[in-house]
């Protein structure tokens, strides 16, 4: 069985960790910095074409953005992204939308309906771009 990564992030503290699984099964966990209760964890994905998984983060204050390129339990190295500092705008997911290895970044304005779509390159946005928008505030994109 493949071993995957999963992360914990505890409340209150911005302490967080990583667990190492083998399916269902822990195989070993790990503390990881703390960060600033402000900074949520927006997505996972391997921004970087490694074959392990990345953290993205996002300030909920700010609209800052920045990714954790990860070595297992440990940051191999981080940096910040481009800011949306609009608070309309929200990651709603992350998947490897151009084929490349690499994640990408989908995003969602619930307030005007706009889509868009962060094409990444480890910590670059190679291209960025809106989708079809779907103003309708009853639709939702699901996460997966």
């Amino acid at each position: 069985m493949r071993q995957n990564q999963n992360r914990s992030r505890a409340n209150g503290n911005g302490g967080g960790a990583v667990w190492l699984m083998n399916g269902f099964a822990v195989s070993s966990a790990a503390v990881v910095q703390s960060v600033p209760l402000a900074w949520v964890v927006a997505g996972l994905g391997d921004y970087d074409g490694d074959g392990r998984a990345d953290i993205l983060w996002r300030h909920n204050t700010t609209g800052d953005n920045a990714i954790w390129l990860m070595n297992g339990v440990s940051r191999q190295s981080s940096a910040l992204i481009d800011s949306v500092p609009d608070a309309g705008w929200a990651i709603l997911g992350t998947g490897d939308y151009d084929g490349d290895g690499k994640a990408d970044v989908l995003w969602r304005n619930a307030q005007t309906g706009d889509n868009a779509i962060w094409l990444m390159n480890g910590f670059a946005a190679k291209r960025a771009a809106l989708i079809t928008a779907v103003p309708n505030a009853d639709w939702t994109i699901i996460r997966q």
